[in-house]
């Protein structure tokens, strides 16, 4: 699970787009099982993109594109048999990585 939260004074950050390698995700690919999870409060917007069943194809450069703020990207890679996780923050948005 990769998770983006957009901290905002504003009530609109726009749609939030992810990439993996500079490519949009297509969350109807043949590869199946990634999804996503928007929650908004006034103040913030938290978007969860889930991959069920991660292998090492699914590594890359992951990036939350909110519309109306800074992007930021995290580099995620798939080790067979081992748990990772990683966090990057960039001014007022973060991402952070939950790979089990």
């Amino acid at each position: 699970k990769l998770t983006c939260i957009v901290s905002t004074h504003s009530e609109n950050v726009g749609a939030v787009t992810w990439y993996r390698d500079s490519s949009e995700l297509d969350y109807d690919s043949p590869r199946g099982g990634v999804s996503l999870e928007i929650e908004k409060t006034p103040t913030r917007t938290t978007s969860k993109l889930f991959l069920t069943r991660a292998n090492k194809a699914d590594s890359g450069n992951y990036t939350c594109a909110p519309q109306f703020a800074d992007a930021s990207s995290v580099l995620v890679m798939v080790v067979n048999g081992e748990e990772s996780a990683a966090v990057q923050t960039a001014g007022t948005v973060s991402l952070h990585s939950d790979l089990a």
